[in-house]
């Protein structure tokens, strides 16, 4: 996990934070999990997508998506679930 700034490899002298993503950064995430470019996700891009974003349960989370196709209704959901800069 990144941290603001911070690296692995420099001294952090003060406290650093997830970095959490914004509602442009989820969308640009999702869309590049759209393997057929129709602008929908199915549920295992959808899975796909939550798992590189460091979900714990991202096949209960793609569960609870009400409509896992519907790109605003996505980037909605999944910026609700507050994931950080990894």
């Amino acid at each position: 996990m990144n941290y603001r700034n911070c690296s692995k490899k420099s001294k952090c002298t003060r406290k650093c934070f997830p970095v959490p993503l914004t509602k442009p950064q989820v969308k640009r995430i999702l869309e590049s999990f759209d393997r057929n470019g129709d602008g929908r996700l199915s549920k295992q891009e959808l899975k796909s997508a939550l798992y590189y974003m460091g979900s714990h349960v991202p096949s209960w989370r793609a569960a609870q998506a009400l409509n896992p196709g519907e790109m605003d209704d996505l980037v909605e959901y999944v910026w609700q679930c507050v994931y950080t800069v990894s």
